[in-house]
């Protein structure tokens, strides 16, 4: 929770994205953030559902695509507060930055792996493990045959992982894929990630 708070007050921070959850015209003013300058504010009217769209398309893609949309803000943000000698406000921002970049991060690796449907994957001992859209669900040894587990696969995976233990499972098994010992046999969907690199401040 800890992480997807700052990773939220990181994208407040790098659009202005509102803050309250009033409908257009519910308002008669502009909301506090809005007067600050830190917010756009369609509660209030003045602004028309495409004039907002262009904001949230913004979030959408710095999520799905294109993580400098959100990521570059922060940075330059950080870099002035630093020029200013504010330096506990940037190290702020770097915090946000860096949960925000860990969030996307998470998010396409969850992704990645929903996409890859069943994936038999060998380990460093020759074990074969089987991966059902992030979850595993089975491991054996290479004489019990070759082939993927048949288990149904559901028709849409879920866009983020149902539960905080599915979570964190897919991401154990991502970083396991990684390993230079860990070799990928077979794949019932594709296993890749969006062009653009998450671009991280703090290892």
């Amino acid at each position: 929770m800890f992480v997807r708070d700052r990773g939220v007050t990181g994208v407040w921070g790098a659009l202005p994205v509102r803050r309250g959850s009033g409908t257009p015209g519910s308002r008669t003013g502009k909301c506090a953030s809005a007067q600050l300058g830190f917010a756009r504010c369609p509660c209030d009217g003045s602004m028309s559902e495409d004039e907002y769209a262009a904001v949230v398309d913004l979030v959408v893609r710095g999520i799905e695509s294109e993580p400098d949309l959100l990521l570059r803000p922060l940075v330059e943000k950080m870099q002035k507060y630093a020029s200013e000698q504010r330096y506990e406000q940037a190290a702020w921002t770097r915090d946000r930055h860096d949960a925000l970049a860990r969030a996307i991060e998470a998010r396409r690796s969850w992704n990645a792996l929903a996409r890859a449907g069943l994936m038999e994957v060998e380990d460093e001992g020759g074990r074969l493990v089987v991966i059902d859209h992030g979850v595993l669900v089975e491991t054996r040894s290479p004489d019990q045959g070759p082939g993927l587990w048949t288990a149904p696969a559901p028709s849409s995976p879920p866009p983020v992982p149902p539960t905080v233990e599915v979570a964190e499972e897919a991401a154990l098994i991502w970083r396991w894929l990684h390993r230079e010992t860990t070799r990928i046999r077979d794949c019932t969907g594709s296993l890749a990630l969006p062009a653009h690199p998450v671009r991280r401040l703090v290892a």
